[in-house]
């Protein structure tokens, strides 16, 4: 990775969203890696939880699965746009999803999220996504 993407990456914080603890383990490795403090949620409702009791532009991104119990990626970022607080509507939230048909696609976007990533993870092109979004 580029140095001034390691810069870029250091101190961030970045919540993940997975109701798998296979692929938290593996997200949080690579992002640590680069100096990523990592937050983890295992389903909507705990994500909406976590960046509501956050301090204000303390979460850099938020990587949301989509398929969890008690609550969805879709409604979660719904949720999260909708909150009363002036990051809300800027933090990027990016699907993290195995299944992106057009249909998905476009209700990855209506639901207010920025853009997805593929699983299963490939470091290189989470680390690009996560890079691009935070410049």
């Amino acid at each position: 990775m580029p140095r001034n993407l390691y810069s870029l990456f250091t101190g961030k914080n970045i919540l993940i969203v997975d109701d798998s603890d296979m692929n938290n383990s593996v997200i949080k490795a690579i992002l640590e890696r680069y100096g990523v403090k990592v937050l983890v949620a295992l389903n909507g409702a705990d994500a909406v939880r976590k960046f509501t009791d956050s301090e204000n532009f303390s979460i850099s991104a938020v990587l949301m699965d989509i398929t969890m119990p008690v609550m969805d990626g879709y409604d979660a970022a719904k949720k999260i746009r909708a909150l009363d607080r002036p990051d809300s509507a800027s933090v990027p939230i990016i699907a993290v999803t195995a299944s992106v048909e057009p249909c998905d696609k476009s209700k990855i976007f209506e639901c207010g999220m920025t853009d997805f990533l593929t699983k299963p993870i490939v470091p290189d092109a989470l680390l690009d996504m996560v890079g691009r979004s935070l410049k």
